[in-house]
């Protein structure tokens, strides 16, 4: 578009952009919906000084115009690390550095199996649940998960993870592997965001501390650390890395990270006993089902396998197989269950 046109369509015609946007903004103010608002103009000419000034001048008090012109769509696209995910979401080309659209994407990539291999209508709502949540929200640095195998660790983590991602937070799940190469929180990272995106710079984990610290936190949930074939030397790390110990010198955001760990208690008890404490203080623990839990799963999986149980039979049932998730997961006789201890 010429920039006598482009005056015209952006300015001075009646039907201009600003006329319109004067227009709808004159109407929300006088409603008391907004106080303010900025027009963004866009076009793939330079527009004159003229122009621009003419655009600022005419803006009446909490009307700001903000304009993009071809050079600064240019610049944005090819140099700030989100016009870059534009880049590659629309256009597929490889980013090497990297944005918070793209660790948002990353951090779900990290959880898509999860999330696919678990049936959430089956899932019973736990009182442990909203522990979790709190006990996430105050966490800062490494907090440990403990409890038995089956008794639900990884479940309210996945639940934990859905819910943070859908609010815009980042949380990943790492596998254990990663860790234990890692000497830092910034390099596992690292490792961890070049295998979803293998263009990425190899500083990326860096960067990913400077966008949590930026705009929220950044959760780690490690993945397996019970299958580790050293998970007491993996334990000493991450406790070594709680804000309460010793912090790598050049993770300077030490306060906007998170590290969630599963951890069996026969595994913790592996452990020295002044790691073991340590880690005592900053874990919280699930274990069974209260009654009304077992209940509501025994209702669940029964009623899912054809089979009617009265509130007796339900109660008596779910005290047969001890409120244990595991146990009633794995039920399949529902008519003389049995805890088989």
């Amino acid at each position: 578009m010429a920039r006598g046109s482009l005056r015209g369509k952006w300015l001075t015609d009646m039907d201009s952009d600003f006329n319109k946007a004067l227009k709808i903004y004159q109407s929300e103010v006088a409603k008391k919906i907004v106080s303010g608002a900025t027009l963004i103009l866009t076009s793939s000419h330079e527009p004159s000084e003229d122009l621009v000034r003419d655009l600022h001048a005419a803006a009446i008090n909490g009307l700001e115009i903000d304009i993009w012109s071809a050079s600064r769509i240019a610049d944005f696209l090819d140099l700030d690390a989100e016009g870059r995910w534009i880049r590659h979401a629309e256009f597929g080309v490889p980013q090497e550095r990297l944005s918070l659209s793209l660790l948002s994407d990353l951090c779900l990539k990290t959880w898509q199996n999860n999330l696919a291999n678990i049936n959430h209508d089956a899932l019973i709502a736990r009182q442990f649940d909203s522990a979790l949540e709190d006990f996430h929200k105050s966490l800062r640095g490494t907090g440990f998960i403990i409890g038995d195998s089956g008794t639900g660790k990884s479940v309210a983590c996945v639940r934990l993870a859905k819910n943070a991602i859908a609010h815009g937070q980042f949380i990943l799940l790492m596998p254990h592997r990663i860790l234990e190469e890692s000497s830092t929180l910034s390099q596992a990272l690292s490792k961890l965001l070049i295998q979803k995106s293998t263009n990425l710079a190899n500083d990326c984990g860096s960067a990913a501390l400077k966008i949590a610290a930026d705009h929220s936190s950044i959760t780690v949930v490690v993945e397996d650390i019970n299958r580790s074939y050293k998970p007491t030397a993996l334990l000493n790390k991450l406790a070594g890395w709680n804000t309460k110990g010793f912090i790598p010198s050049q993770e300077s955001n030490a306060q906007k990270w998170r590290i969630l760990c599963p951890l069996w208690r026969k595994t913790l008890n592996l452990s020295e006993t002044n790691i073991r404490r340590k880690i005592e203080e900053t874990a919280i623990e699930v274990g069974l089902f209260d009654r009304k839990e077992s209940i509501c799963a025994v209702e669940k999986y029964s009623s899912r396998a054809g089979v009617s149980l009265s509130q007796v039979e339900l109660n008596e049932s779910a005290e047969a197989l001890g409120d244990d998730p595991l146990l009633i997961g794995f039920n399949t006789d529902w008519k003389t269950p049995s805890s088989f201890e």
